[in-house]
């Protein structure tokens, strides 16, 4: 597994830093089986920031530590402010082109049932807004 190692007494080292796998890499039985015997379990390493100073300022932990999931919320808050921001411009992209073409069809249809266009949209509420006015003309004595 090219681990420069070497017995030590009764015990076996290891006399140089090696990678014998990068992230994502399948590990196989064989090197599984060395690791073991060498005492190596996988491990994540980072920093665990105290404190950082700038300029006269220091921030302590408690503000530099952000979890994660704060980032996911922020990150799909901005997902759909921009989202809103391209329907409020009317900004074609592949997130909103469905969106703004069934807003301009609405808008359609309520131009049209405002100024009594019938159109297959609009005959419906046409004929119901003419049989509403009909009736309270006839119930006003005007018919």
């Amino acid at each position: 597994m090219k681990i420069p190692a070497g017995v030590e007494g009764t015990t076996i080292s290891v006399k140089k830093d090696t990678v014998v796998a990068k992230a994502g890499d399948t590990i196989s039985a064989e090197l599984a089986g060395i690791l073991g015997k060498l005492n190596m379990e996988p491990m994540e390493i980072g920093v665990n920031l105290l404190a950082v100073q700038e300029g006269d300022i220091i921030y302590g932990k408690d503000v530099l530590f952000v979890p994660r999931q704060a980032y996911m919320d922020k990150l799909a808050t901005a997902y759909a402010q921009a989202v809103a921001l391209a329907m409020e411009v009317g900004y074609l992209t592949p997130e909103t082109v469905t969106l703004l073409l069934g807003k301009a069809h609405r808008q359609a249809v309520a131009l049209a049932d405002a100024a009594a266009y019938p159109t297959k949209e609009t005959v419906g509420s046409l004929l119901a807004k003419g049989e509403a006015q009909a009736t309270a003309l006839k119930k006003a004595g005007n018919l």
